[in-house]
């Protein structure tokens, strides 16, 4: 937003770096035929105006022959395409995104918020944990009450006390952790709605981020592919 580039000029005043161009050509995501991992990475594109289109592989055999023709050290999905420059994992591709973008301020404007952003993910991210177990796991829907009561439940109380006040999940501005939370979330939802909603903290962050200009507009548009939340590997099918 507007108020992003103020900060930014006024940050830069006295500096003598000059800021490299801003992306304008789009670049490729490539993912399976679900959110998964990806989607989280489509919505940060979303929010921060950055091109991009979407590959979907639509099985092993497809992707064994793409795979097989990356010059990249650690071929995997999903993948970021700018050119001849591929990027992979996760984390490094939204660096990536972020860098080509420049707009690292994402990653949090203090060290305060970027302390706190890494915090929120790791702890987020370890949640995310039990629930990737859960849904690999053949007997996961006989086992789904107890992880969600015993694992699940006591992380989101610890989140909903601590973010308390807070409009996103480091504070007042979107960060990086609140695209890999809503996905988060939205999987905890899904395998039980009333955790999210006795929760007040931790439904209002995601009601907030859903109503972001840039993401409602999204969630509503073609763009949004939907399919399962989980990774294909998942036998939850959800």
């Amino acid at each position: 937003g507007n108020n992003n580039l103020k900060m930014g000029c006024n940050q830069s005043q006295g500096q003598a770096a000059t800021p490299k161009p801003v992306q304008t050509t789009s670049v490729v995501l490539a993912y399976w035929n679900v959110q998964g991992r990806v989607e989280q990475i489509r919505q940060l594109c979303e929010y921060i105006h950055f091109p991009y289109s979407n590959k979907i592989y639509k099985d092993q055999a497809e992707w064994a022959t793409d795979k097989a023709t990356l010059k990249v050290p650690f071929p995997n999905i999903p993948y970021v395409k700018n050119g001849d420059t591929i990027v992979t994992e996760s984390s490094a591709v939204k660096q990536y995104i972020l860098e080509r973008a420049g707009r690292l301020d994402i990653l949090g404007r203090t060290e305060e918020e970027r302390v706190e952003d890494k915090l929120m993910t790791g702890f987020i991210d370890d949640t995310m944990r039990d629930l990737l177990m859960l849904c690999h796991n053949p007997s996961w829907e006989t086992l789904k009450e107890k992880v969600i009561n015993e694992k699940t439940i006591p992380r989101l109380k610890k989140i909903d006390d601590h973010i308390v006040g807070r409009k996103h999940i480091t504070g007042n501005n979107v960060t990086l952790g609140d695209f890999n939370a809503y996905w988060v979330l939205s999987v905890v939802k899904k395998l039980d709605p009333t955790a999210i909603s006795r929760h007040t903290n931790v439904a209002n962050i995601m009601n907030n981020y859903e109503n972001i200009p840039e993401i409602k507009d999204y969630l509503a548009s073609d763009r949004f592919l939907g399919g399962n939340l989980m990774p294909p590997s998942a036998v939850a099918k959800i």
